[in-house]
C-alpha cells in the first residue's frame, strides 16, 4: 500500500509504503518520507506511484519524495505484481476523510 498522510493535530504530512506479503501486514515494516507542507487541507495534488515489481517511487506533484527497492526491506523478495488499486483507511492512523481521485490512469 502506497499513501499520503495528513493530520488535523501534527504539522506535516508524509507518503509512506506498507507491505501485505504472505497473508501478513508487519504495520512496523512502514516505509515513509515526511513531505512538510506539500500535501495540504483542500488543496488538490498530483500523487503518483510507479512500480516495476521490485522498486517503487512516489511523487505529489512530479517531485519523487519516496523510493526503496523491496529488496531494501525484504532482501530475499521476489518481484511483486500489482493484483488491485484503490483507496484504503489504514486503522492504524485514522479514518479516510474524503479521499477520491481524478484523473485516474493505471498502465501496465
Amino acid at each position: 500500500m502506497i499513501a499520503n498522510w495528513l493530520d488535523d493535530v501534527y504539522d506535516g504530512a508524509s507518503v509512506s509504503s506498507f507491505f501485505h506479503l504472505n497473508g501478513f501486514e508487519e504495520l512496523y515494516d512502514a516505509v515513509w518520507s515526511n513531505v512538510g507542507n506539500r500535501i495540504q487541507w483542500g488543496v488538490p495534488h498530483q500523487f503518483r506511484a510507479v512500480f516495476d515489481g521490485g522498486r517503487y517511487i512516489v511523487f505529489i506533484n512530479d517531485e519523487p519524495l519516496l523510493y526503496r527497492a523491496l529488496t531494501d526491506i525484504y532482501p530475499n523478495i521476489k518481484p511483486l505484481h500489482i493484483n488491485r488499486v484503490g483507496i484504503v483507511a489504514n486503522w492504524e492512523w485514522g479514518d479516510d476523510t474524503g479521499s477520491m481521485f481524478q484523473h485516474f490512469i493505471a498502465r501496465g
